[in-house]
């Protein structure tokens, strides 16, 4: 086992999304008929699962718009979500984001390279065209950008041109 790292040259698109504290439900008792959140007093334990009432809710934090639940609804089927190494925070105005990089799937663009290669790789970025190529994925992804602003907002999907790595 080990990790394998990979890279992209070429054309991507940038998400942005807000990320915000969420209280989630750890109690496994029928929602319905479960009095854990529901009844003051609380009891000590739920009638239901026996877990301790300070254990019921926990508070974790969420990206506001998940780009897998775009995928998982077959919207965004053309292009790839890349791993975590591609998934980074930012705090900005007191606010914090989660940035997702996505690089295209189905179509020829940019280049794939293996950057944990024992042999050197020689790039020549001379026949590049970031602009031409930038184009290109507007074009060639317009509805699945549609889709994206469509969910993250006009302001929050960008189209960037340069190196993305990522870990396996």
């Amino acid at each position: 086992m080990g990790i394998y790292i990979n890279g992209y040259l070429g054309p991507f698109i940038v998400v942005r999304s807000l990320v915000n504290k969420v209280q989630k439900r750890q109690c496994k008792g029928n929602i319905e008929t479960c009095p854990m959140g529901t009844v003051k007093p609380q009891p000590k334990y739920c009638p239901e699962c026996g877990i301790a009432s300070q254990n019921a809710f926990y508070t974790t934090e969420e990206a506001a718009v998940s780009f897998y639940d775009l995928v998982w609804n077959q919207e965004l089927m053309d292009i790839d979500v890349l791993a975590e190494g591609c998934i980074y925070e930012e705090v900005s105005d007191g606010q914090k984001y989660i940035y997702t990089s996505l690089i295209p799937n189905k179509i020829k663009l940019g280049q794939r390279l293996n950057l944990q290669s024992v042999y050197e790789e020689i790039m020549k970025l001379t026949e590049s065209d970031p602009p031409g190529d930038m184009l290109k994925l507007q074009e060639q992804h317009a509805k699945e950008i549609e889709v994206l602003k469509s969910a993250y907002g006009d302001n929050n999907v960008e189209i960037s041109w340069g190196l993305v790595r990522w870990a396996n």
